[in-house]
């Protein structure tokens, strides 16, 4: 948490960066935990686009974004594709980008060679 008390000034005060834009200003409050919360607040609202909107990614999102912005343009596209494909069917498409975890990371590792075609050797 960034909040602070500048001198001379009987309240704390709260500055942050978020996407490129700082965001500053006087919580209005002489105690610290609650000038916190407050700062808390000014994060959420902050974070959230206009409309009310999510304010994270939904994998679905995120990965037809990428492939706008990037894997269309790759040599082996095709694979791309499916590869995106393939996380919107395991995770489903509704899935937060936060809401992926570590552990959701490794049991997709183990779905996915469970699920793999391997050809047979010659």
């Amino acid at each position: 948490m960034s909040v602070y008390k500048p001198q001379g000034s009987p309240f704390y005060h709260f500055d942050f960066q978020w996407r490129g834009t700082r965001f500053h200003g006087s919580t209005k409050r002489t105690d610290r935990r609650e000038a916190q919360a407050v700062e808390r607040a000014e994060r959420e609202r902050s974070g959230t686009p206009p409309g009310g909107y999510q304010r994270c990614m939904s994998l679905d999102e995120a990965a037809g974004r990428y492939w706008h912005e990037a894997g269309q343009h790759h040599a082996g596209a095709d694979n791309t594709e499916r590869d995106l494909a393939r996380l919107i069917e395991y995770f489903g498409a509704a899935k937060l980008l936060t809401a992926i975890t570590g552990d959701d990371v490794a049991k997709l590792v183990a779905w996915r060679r469970a699920t793999r075609c391997r050809t047979p050797a010659a």
